[in-house]
């Protein structure tokens, strides 16, 4: 098969002239990228816009469109195409035919840019990595990367009127907590949400909770990438959250001589029933991560994808802090690519511990300032264990499409879970004491 079935580019234009009705059966196929003449492309991007507007489709209105955009409509090449035509009946087998030669073409040119690759330097997992990134693209660059504004617009408008029939309820999965869901409207594509805190201060467990809402209560694709955990200590702490019972009867092996005994063979049917996926390999590369992920996604549709934790990724750089942007970077491409939210958790180092007011700030974060940059939600988690222990305060300090503030959650960390606070709880003189700005 040639890469430019000339032929075909004529018969699917020719064919739509002949018959307009047919046009929907071709759009499903093709874009005006897919033809190779770029006459024939300008026709299709012609004929894409007046449909889009439901404007009339003949040789007219199009070379009329052509005009507006300065373009030179070459009337007697559309007039013979239409003639040339015989019948519109075999228009979608056109369609695939330019499609599979479009296909090709951008396949010679991924494989060009493999073997440009495999000659370069560098290690071949790294080599491996970046030739997994092209293929992932091939399949997901369907029309090309750039998009004209009518095109997105036109889209954006049917997402508006899919929100309006929301009634303010979330656009995304629920985080399983009230007000996070009130603050942030959910979980939602393609936003990048960091959970960080210091060591042992509870953001596994806070996004292990968020897990179990979307993955066994919203029955959502889960993949959870824990690279410090093993699957069997991230599922105890899950049943522990799920069932309600003491972490501790759980890791002794007393617990089916408890009255929580009814509790984990529920939670553990429950689990066993969710949409949790679990990669516990450690020493991940981002190039790995992503590599799973496009497999995960691809097979089983949208949902969320989970990193515990940002600073165990490897990935190229000269130092910890170009390391960990290069992470960061790439989960961000990775939710825009898959169009999933991702969550990813990131540590914070003591630099909070000499200050007056200890909670935490976005310049906490351990080794790179990058996380901050690429995250759309940044929550920092801080306990004020002398005047206020037992509350959890979450600190949105970023928030790309909401209102930065705190909200509070009680601390089960025995149950290695958060619950929800009752509705407006603020802490008793909290803002006067501390000087902090909650909103």
């Amino acid at each position: 098969m040639t890469m430019n079935n000339y032929l075909a580019e004529q018969s699917v234009i020719g064919g739509i002239l002949l018959s307009v009705d047919k046009l929907p059966d071709v759009l499903e196929i093709l874009t005006n990228s897919d033809f190779h003449d770029h006459k024939h492309q300008m026709f299709f991007k012609a004929i894409e816009s007046l449909s889009d507007k439901q404007e009339p489709i003949d040789i007219t209105t199009i070379c009329d469109w052509l005009q507006d955009m300065g373009e030179i409509p070459d009337l007697s090449y559309l007039m013979l195409i239409a003639d040339k035509t015989p019948s519109s009946s075999n228009i979608a087998s056109y369609a695939r035919a330019v499609k599979d030669c479009s296909t090709e073409r951008r396949l010679l040119s991924v494989t060009e840019e493999m073997e440009s690759i495999i000659r370069g330097d560098g290690r071949t997992d790294e080599k491996m990595e970046s030739i997994q990134g092209l293929l992932s693209h091939l399949h997901t660059d369907e029309g090309g990367s750039i998009r004209e504004a009518s095109e997105i617009m036109k889209s954006l408008v049917d997402t508006w009127q899919e929100r309006s029939t929301r009634d303010g309820s979330l656009m995304g999965y629920s985080t399983g907590f009230e007000a996070l869901d009130k603050r942030t409207m959910g979980l939602q594509a393609p936003d990048l949400t960091i959970i960080a805190a210091g060591s042992g201060k509870g953001k596994t467990t806070l996004a292990m909770n968020m897990v179990e809402a979307v993955a066994i209560h919203q029955k959502m694709p889960t993949l959870v990438f824990s690279l410090e955990m093993s699957g069997e200590q991230l599922l105890d702490r899950l049943t522990a959250a799920t069932g309600k019972i003491p972490l501790a009867l759980i890791k002794n092996g007393t617990v089916f001589n408890t009255p929580h005994q009814n509790s984990i063979v529920l939670a553990v049917h429950k689990i066993k029933e969710s949409n949790l996926h679990i990669d516990d390999r450690g020493g991940l590369s981002i190039g790995q991560i992503q590599a799973t992920a496009r497999k995960f996604f691809r097979k089983h549709g949208q949902g969320l994808l989970v990193v515990d934790y940002i600073g165990l990724v490897s990935a190229k750089g000269n130092n910890k802090q170009e390391q960990i942007a290069m992470v960061s970077g790439g989960l961000k491409s990775l939710a825009k690519e898959l169009s999933i939210p991702v969550l990813a958790l990131a540590q914070m180092n003591r630099n909070g511990v000499q200050r007056g007011d200890k909670r935490p700030l976005a310049s906490d974060l351990r080794d790179s300032a990058a996380i901050e940059h690429d995250a759309d939600a940044l929550i920092m988690l801080y306990e004020d264990e002398i005047s206020n222990p037992g509350v959890m305060e979450a600190n949105f300090v970023k928030l790309r499409n909401g209102e930065c503030g705190t909200d509070y959650l009680v601390k089960r960390l025995e149950l290695n879970r958060f619950e929800n606070m009752p509705a407006g709880y603020q802490p008793e003189e909290a803002e006067k004491e501390t000087g902090f700005n909650y909103n």
